[in-house]
């Protein structure tokens, strides 16, 4: 296919997007080619983990989605992947996914930011492997449930099943049986929790992860890795 008659779009900066800005989303919605819906950005900064489905319906887990735009306007099943550009035309973010109890738009839709998805398209042009911030841990979401049968005081966090041996987490402390209940600032109520805010953070970064040990309460300095080592763990 020959290309040379196509003009590539401008690239924005979605660091620079502000909140209540006007966007819109191009794409195809159900099969309507080149469809445009605007709206605004309504928020930055977005975590969430979204069911994942294989083709014929069945669950196949969950994926994470980190460090979102977040915008109202109506993204469908048909433009996940196309453009979200702002009012010049520039492209800030790449529509990903939406929050729906019916599969349809529902006013909450998130964009990959452009910024992480130009560094993410640049490594893998060179041929790199892409990385990801990591700690080196496996967990189960902490409820008063398995806190019984797991023999544990906390009712809510994430449980260290298994630290990976060599990974941050064992080199800062961290112990199979500790619950983690916030990292930094950030009250940990699950597992899924844990994951998204080691997404959030750089390879290098150093965050405090409060744990619950038996009937102690510790801070734990633990700086990230990276899982280019281990695609296996689940942060």
């Amino acid at each position: 296919v020959n290309a040379s008659g196509l003009t590539p779009i401008s690239v924005g900066d979605s660091d620079a997007v502000k909140v209540g800005e006007w966007v819109m989303a191009v794409g195809s919605p159900y099969g309507l080619e080149k469809s445009v819906s605007t709206g605004i950005v309504s928020a930055k900064y977005r975590s969430t983990t979204v069911q994942s489905e294989s083709q014929s319906g069945s669950s196949t887990g969950e994926s994470i989605y980190a460090n979102m735009i977040q915008t109202d306007a109506a993204i469908n099943p048909g433009n996940s992947g196309g453009a979200l550009v702002d009012e010049k035309g520039a492209l800030i973010g790449i529509n990903a996914v939406i929050a729906s109890n019916s599969d349809s738009n529902a006013g909450v839709g998130f964009a990959i930011p452009v910024n992480y998805a130009m560094n993410i398209a640049n490594q893998l042009m060179k041929g790199q492997t892409v990385q990801h911030a990591y700690m080196g841990v496996s967990l189960a979401d902490v409820n008063a449930q398995t806190a019984k049968q797991l023999g544990i005081s906390a009712t809510s966090g994430a449980y260290v099943a298994s630290v990976v041996a060599g990974s941050p987490a064992e080199q800062a402390g961290i112990k199979k049986g500790d619950v983690i209940t916030k990292i930094d600032d950030e009250t940990i109520a699950s597992a899924d929790e844990v994951i998204i805010s080691v997404r959030e953070h750089n390879i290098g970064d150093k965050v405090e992860v409060t744990v619950q040990r038996g009937n102690s309460t510790q801070v734990i300095g633990v700086t990230l890795g990276s899982d280019l080592k281990t695609k296996s763990d689940n942060s």
